[in-house]
């Protein structure tokens, strides 16, 4: 498959590195607003505008790893070339702004995946499936997190109310996924709070899911406090839990009457080369998308509502 990447920061440098290792991915353009200036992992590809990585006749697929307020334009425009999109997540700033993304898809009859590499993981899946076939029986609590301690420069995105930013959508958008994955559904109700560090940006917060069935789950995040990314969810026979499933989830803990089992599963490649597999193989329907489009509606509908309950 060849892949034109839009965008030049350490999201886009990481799926251009890891392109290699893919089965058959091959990087043909790249797109950035400064195409005299060539990183050393797209030496091969031939550098441009934005537009020109879309008007490329050779890319079939785009991967969108430009700032969360960019989502919407360049996923529509890539559409409408012809391409596949494979857009980082968040997929969109508003639940209409998803729905419209893919509205377009449908229209042009082309892939549209939000980019959660981490649910590409074997450990992950097989954690998915255990607790919804039953592993640990009700789920009753999950707590997620997602955290780092402040290194992040001034001038950075995600620092930048109009460009998206803030650690909800950069990172406590993970745990909300992975909540309502394991739920197969949205929360009925949230609770939210919301630490603003400049001016509608939050640099953390904190919200509390209650979903159909009593179950609840307690997400935290943040860009400016002590790095934390352990998940857990507990049912009324036992529960899992990983360390990190974001960035490392290769392993996670079962726990049940008869003791505690440690499922190990590591991945055969980075997962952002996990993920372009996963990607192709969808392209060509030999498998369906890691994330279907009603989870991103999903995500999307309860960010807003982490947002709206935050006040």
């Amino acid at each position: 498959m060849n892949w034109s990447i839009l965008g030049t920061g350490r999201i886009a440098e990481r799926f251009g590195t890891q392109l290699p290792a893919t089965q058959d991915g091959r990087l043909v353009a790249v797109g950035t607003r400064t195409p005299d200036r060539v990183p050393s992992w797209a030496e091969e590809a031939r550098m441009g505008t934005y537009a020109a990585a879309l008007a490329d006749p050779e890319v079939e697929a785009v991967y969108i790893g430009l700032p969360n307020g960019l989502h919407l334009e360049w996923t529509l425009r890539a559409l409408a070339a012809g391409k596949h999109v494979l857009c980082e997540k968040p997929l969109a700033l508003q639940p209409s702004e998803a729905e419209q993304m893919f509205t377009a898809a449908k229209k042009h009859g082309l892939l549209l995946v939000e980019a959660f590499m981490y649910r590409c993981q074997p450990a992950v899946e097989e954690a998915l499936r255990l607790v919804r076939e039953g592993a640990i029986g009700e789920v009753k609590t999950m707590r997620g997190a997602f955290s780092f301690e402040h290194t992040l420069q001034p001038h950075d995105p995600r620092w930048d109310a109009g460009m998206g930013g803030g650690a909800l959508f950069d990172v406590g958008c993970y745990p909300v996924q992975f909540m309502n994955a394991f739920m197969d559904a949205e929360p009925i109700r949230v609770h939210a709070s919301l630490n603003h560090s400049k001016p509608e940006v939050d640099g953390s917060g904190a919200a509390l899911l209650h979903y159909h069935g009593g179950a609840a789950g307690v997400v935290t995040f943040g860009m400016e406090i002590g790095g934390d990314r352990s998940f857990k969810i507990c049912g009324t026979r036992g529960n899992l839990s990983f360390t990190d499933p974001w960035l490392h989830g290769d392993e996670f803990e079962w726990e049940h009457e008869g003791g505690i089992e440690t499922h190990v599963k590591p991945a055969a490649k980075g997962l952002h080369a996990l993920e372009a597999d996963a990607f192709a193989a969808a392209v060509r329907r030999d498998a369906l998308p890691w994330i279907s489009a009603e989870e991103s509606l999903r995500s999307a509908r309860t960010l807003e509502a982490i947002r709206l309950a935050a006040g």
